[in-house]
């Protein structure tokens, strides 16, 4: 095959490239991979598959992506996975190397958000404790003390603190069923502790059992032997006791 041969990406339709990306390139990170996969083929893939890959020019998928009824931060979504596909489709040398289509795209507010993240004021925080108390309490107390991610808190093993320095190392995150790296390298940093959290967190080591002790996960189901998973903390227990509080749905 000739590098870089525009002839090339008449051979090859836009779904021979999805199927090749699913195959070779989905990030490792099991959570990302399962957003694109599904925005390939819930999406991009019903709409490009037959189409030859030289045929997908930027002002058609320009006026599919607006002629959608997606939200505006999906439909940026749905962009960003088309400009990775090209980029694959130029490193596979299936097109010529060029600038990615997909750069020339003129959509504006992608970046919207349909319904803006809810921030709770500290009232608000001491309500919800109030309501919740347990493993989920002093979860949510941790989490809101170091501004960690769901996936990060999950992620924490009693053998990233350092009692004597206080701090803890954020070097892991849990989801999905199982371990992976932090999200950024800049997530993977060590973390100061509050000497009262410090003591909150030895008080909740004090009160695990010996067999969840032993997993080593400072949140660990006592069903599975594991971390929870964020979505049953949040749908089974932040939510129920957000609407006792008063507060209103969260999450």
């Amino acid at each position: 095959m000739t590098v870089g041969n525009p002839a090339q990406a008449d051979l090859v339709t836009f779904g021979g490239l999805i199927n090749r990306f699913l195959r070779e390139a989905l990030p490792e990170r099991k959570g990302t991979a399962d957003r694109y996969r599904s925005w390939i083929l819930n999406h991009i893939d019903p709409r490009w598959e037959a189409v030859p890959l030289s045929k997908v020019k930027p002002l058609t998928v320009e006026m599919w992506i607006k002629g959608s009824k997606l939200a505006p931060k999906s439909k940026g979504h749905v962009r960003s996975v088309m400009h990775l596909l090209f980029e694959w489709a130029m490193r596979w040398e299936l097109m010529e190397y060029n600038r990615n289509p997909m750069s020339l795209l003129k959509l504006k507010g992608l970046t919207k958000r349909v319904k803006q993240p809810r921030a709770l004021s500290v009232e608000e925080l001491q309500s919800l404790w109030a309501h919740r108390d347990g493993d989920t309490r002093t979860m949510s107390m941790v989490d809101a003390s170091l501004g960690l991610r769901a996936s990060e808190l999950l992620g924490l093993r009693w053998e990233d603190f350092d009692w004597k320095s206080l701090r803890v190392k954020i070097q892991r995150s849990w989801g999905y069923g199982r371990v992976e790296a932090v999200k950024t390298e800049g997530s993977e940093k060590w973390l100061p502790l509050d000497a009262n959290l410090a003591d909150l967190l030895r008080r909740h080591r004090e009160k695990m059992p010996d067999e969840l002790l032993k997993t080593g996960w400072v949140f660990v189901s006592p069903f599975t032997g594991k971390p929870w998973w964020a979505h049953k903390l949040v749908r089974y227990h932040l939510r129920p006791a957000a609407e006792k509080a008063g507060i209103g749905r969260i999450g």
